[in-house]
């Protein structure tokens, strides 16, 4: 099983097929009756800028039995999902531990990350078919991670599987800019400080558009720290800095 890399002409619909199934084992849970999901992370910067991007993770080493950490960030292809409830909190170790349970096909735990099993039907000689299975990263993100929660995050109950709930590009890139600044790995905060400027560019034209107060709270925490990538990052760190101060 290949773990830590998705060829390229299954990626999309790998990705695709994670985020969905998951969505749809936590809807029928009904502990979660109420709570709401959005789509963060590399996959909604994917979806909102129509390009290819990979993500990065901490490094992970395909093994047969297990999955040992190191210090270096390689490329891994994975599915970030924030979930979380308005009126009560959300118990996610147990959560998490009966998606493994009732749905021991599909996800499994491997030294702390969960996973999805995705399988892809491969064509052989003589017309015959075959199912290779990859390992998709799922990272189920509780609600005290992210500086503020996104207002637009749809319940479970009305997610349309057809349109997956990703989070809107302007809250996207607040989050990005906040996490620029704090990421271990040089490599995750560099590309967080591009996608974060790549969505600014692409919605915006780098113009000031009106912030909430958790986006602009969110910028501002993160700003000073953000990664420099390019001889433009200092004029456009100040310009997201007269941004917030509007």
């Amino acid at each position: 099983m290949d773990i830590t890399r998705l060829p390229d002409d299954i990626l999309d619909p790998a990705l695709k097929t994670a985020a969905e199934t998951l969505i749809q084992c936590l809807h029928t849970m009904p502990e979660l009756r109420g709570a709401k999901v959005a789509i963060i992370g590399g996959m909604a910067v994917k979806h909102h800028l129509e390009g290819r991007r990979r993500t990065y993770v901490s490094g992970l080493k395909n093994q047969i039995y297990q999955l040992v950490l190191t210090r270096a960030c390689i490329l891994v292809q994975d599915v970030d999902v924030l979930l979380f409830r308005p009126d009560r909190p959300i118990d996610y170790q147990l959560m998490r531990k009966e998606l493994v349970s009732r749905f021991s096909g599909l996800f499994k735990e491997r030294a702390g990350p969960l996973f999805f099993k995705y399988k892809h039907t491969v064509e052989l000689k003589k017309k015959r078919k075959a199912k290779r299975s990859y390992f998709v990263q799922v990272d189920i993100i509780p609600d005290y991670l992210p500086p503020y929660l996104p207002a637009q995050a749809i319940t479970l109950e009305d997610v349309d599987i057809g349109h997956l709930p990703f989070v809107n590009p302007l809250d996207l890139l607040s989050y990005k800019v906040h996490c620029s600044s704090l990421r271990p790995c040089l490599r995750k905060r560099t590309q967080d400080a591009k996608d974060a400027v790549k969505l600014w560019q692409a919605y915006y034209g780098e113009e000031y558009v009106p912030l909430s107060k958790g986006q602009r709270d969110a910028i501002a925490s993160g700003v000073d720290l953000m990664a420099e990538f390019s001889r433009n990052c200092r004029w456009r760190k100040w310009r997201l800095r007269q941004w917030v101060n509007l």
